[in-house]
């Protein structure tokens, strides 16, 4: 029976993803914290995915190993975080690696500083071209407020809504009930949440994790989808603090980054759209995108509780909003 309560969970959710887990596995294996668990949750895989995981775990007693039916990253890290027993948890995605000591410094750290959250800087690594490169991290070394974070996340600047360069105390999930929410860019929402219930958050520069990158641009990738994710993702920045009583501190960043948001999401749009050789109702997803961000920023606004329930805002190229034909848009 497992009776020594472990330092951190390291949660992993896996989908076939066979040609990238030897290395992954491989940087597991070499972390110098002892005392750590692994939670390998393999999400359907079809491919060889789950034997690779089971073979690790035999090769590893502090791993579990959990299956379940395709649902999902979100599903998959709210599986892996259920089933977590450690003071603290890291995530890690399955096609990236971490330095022998990612662990062990951010572990050390945490209880150095009596910190919830730490957050290190990371690479970026392009499988295409093979180049290696640090990300701008522009946060310095150090202890920070809850709010000092949450105006940095706000305005995507300094830290990043990364789940994976960070350590979470697990009491952050369990007693404040975060989960993750099935869309994308759904680890904003978390990174948020993570940061208004800590008490300290410490920042370390060392890069620790390696982001590897598929392809030679992300762009080529857009869909309506995500970028209607990206838009919800901004409204529950502030439905959030707005559900707290405590967004009056943020209104200025957040208006700035309503406009970042508008700006960009308008280009991608015009992106995607072009990628799919339809530019068809191009102008109304304009508009909807500028009315709605700057609804986002007014006074006034009706915040709700499940991220996922902020409405569509971007048609996509059949002028259709997720399977609801709207003949009147050209």
């Amino acid at each position: 029976m497992k009776t020594v309560v472990p330092n951190v969970s390291l949660i992993i959710p896996v989908y076939n993803v066979e040609q990238y887990l030897p290395k992954c596995l491989e940087s597991i294996a070499a972390q110098t914290l002892k005392g750590f668990e692994v939670i390998l949750v393999d999400d359907g895989s079809t491919d060889h995915s789950l034997e690779i995981l089971r073979g690790f775990a035999r090769r590893f007693p502090n791993t579990c190993v959990i299956h379940q039916e395709n649902g999902g990253v979100s599903k998959a890290r709210n599986a892996g975080i259920q089933a977590a027993r450690g003071e603290y948890i890291a995530f890690m995605d399955s096609d990236d690696y971490i330095a022998p000591l990612y662990l062990q410094r951010l572990y050390e750290s945490a209880k150095k500083y009596r910190a919830d959250m730490v957050c290190c800087s990371y690479y970026r690594y392009n499988a295409v071209t093979h180049e290696l490169r640090p990300a701008q991290f522009r946060k310095a070394p150090g202890i920070y407020t809850p709010k000092e974070m949450i105006r940095a996340l706000i305005l995507d600047m300094g830290i990043k809504g990364f789940i994976w360069n960070k350590l979470w105390r697990r009491t952050l999930f369990t007693e404040h009930h975060i989960t993750f929410p099935t869309m994308c860019f759904e680890d904003i929402s978390v990174c948020q949440r993570g940061f208004y219930f800590s008490n300290r958050i410490a920042v370390i520069g060392d890069p620790l994790y390696f982001y590897v990158q598929h392809k030679d641009s992300a762009i080529g990738a857009l869909n309506i989808k995500k970028l209607n994710d990206y838009l919800r993702a901004l409204a529950d920045l502030r439905g959030f603090l707005e559900l707290q009583r405590d967004f009056p501190p943020y209104r200025a960043v957040y208006r700035l980054h309503s406009l970042f948001v508008a700006i960009t999401t308008c280009y991608l749009t015009l992106v995607a759209q072009k990628n799919a050789k339809n530019l068809s109702g191009l102008g109304r997803n304009f508009k909807e995108i500028i009315h709605m961000t700057r609804a986002c920023g007014k006074k006034s606004f009706e915040p709700l509780d499940d991220i996922t329930k902020y409405p569509d805002v971007i048609f996509d190229k059949k002028c259709q909003h997720y399977g609801l034909e709207d003949s009147s848009i050209e």
